[in-house]
């Protein structure tokens, strides 16, 4: 298995400068936009785990071994995902690594 793992540093002071949650649904910004990304990312892997800390901050970990195939290799595929990442506006550090 190759897994991709996003991290988010910023995720909460961007979440509430972006509005992410509507006010009084109980659920903090952050844990909203992560529910999204995580639903965003389902477009590159059918296994996505989004994780409250990523090596210190919240991320999103994708399992890319099928998607290899399905978008013509790993660094195509890491391209595609860092392009549409970019208009989301979250800051992001990402990482690859078989387990």
């Amino acid at each position: 298995m190759l897994w991709l793992c996003i991290q988010l540093p910023r995720l909460a002071h961007e979440a509430l400068a972006g509005a992410a949650a509507p006010a009084g649904c109980g659920v903090p910004a952050w844990q909203a936009a992560l529910e999204r990304l995580a639903a965003w990312a389902l477009q590159w892997s059918s296994h996505v785990c989004p994780s409250a800390e990523t090596g210190g901050a919240p991320g999103l970990w994708l399992e890319l071994g099928a998607s290899r195939a399905l978008f013509g290799g790993l660094a195509p595929l890491l391209a595609r995902i860092r392009v549409a990442l970019e208009p989301l506006g979250y800051s992001t550090r990402c990482g690859v690594a078989p387990t």
